[in-house]
């Protein structure tokens, strides 16, 4: 019979989950109301590009503190 292992919980992530998941959600929204918007659809584009990247790097950057703790 396999032994399973146990997981250890850690405030510390919790907590960057927490603030991922406020990030996604305000990065949500923002996508929304750009799309809704009376913009013009070159600038509507430049913006979503810019929250994809940024939404990327904050991934990326999660991942790799996630990894070290």
């Amino acid at each position: 019979m396999a032994k399973h292992k146990s997981v250890k919980t850690n405030k510390t992530i919790t907590k960057l989950e927490m603030c991922m998941f406020y990030i996604e959600k305000m990065l949500q929204r923002l996508w929304k109301s750009i799309l809704t918007s009376n913009l013009h659809p070159k600038d509507k584009a430049e913006i979503l590009r810019l929250l994809i990247f940024a939404f990327t790097v904050i991934s990326i950057i999660a991942l790799f503190v996630l990894n070290r703790l």
